[in-house]
């Protein structure tokens, strides 16, 4: 299996890259990409299995990212799930799912907060 991980943010891509031993997780091939341009590029020439990406980058987000990849879902007519972790709030979660997102994870906004269940309902009457 193949991982891109895409953040503007080196030092945060290499601890990525390097601190987690992926093998154990199946994945043979850590690719990494610093923007939305590089990342764009890798995707079409590799395919890889999984897409980790920062929201805020420079030169296009992760948002940006996400309805490119809805777009190219379509035009290929290809089956993935496009998953958002790490951000999602109240705030955040249209625009995902307005971006193309499949799946949220919004595990600090749910589990941070004194009423767990109010965020959850919050979320589901978005």
């Amino acid at each position: 299996m193949h991982i891109l991980v895409v953040d503007d943010d080196i030092p945060t891509v290499e601890v990525i890259r390097t601190s987690l031993h992926w093998d154990l997780l199946g994945i043979d091939r850590v690719e990494t990409a610093y923007d939305y341009t590089e990342a764009q590029n890798k995707i079409c020439a590799s395919q890889p299995d999984i897409i980790l990406c920062d929201i805020e980058m420079p030169r296009g987000s992760g948002l940006d990212l996400l309805r490119w990849l809805r777009e190219e879902r379509a035009k290929r007519s290809a089956h993935f799930l496009l998953e958002v972790d790490g951000g999602v709030d109240d705030t955040t979660a249209p625009l995902c799912v307005e971006a193309g997102a499949d799946i949220l994870v919004a595990g600090n906004y749910v589990f941070g907060a004194e009423n767990p269940l109010e965020r959850i309902s919050t979320l589901k009457n978005l």
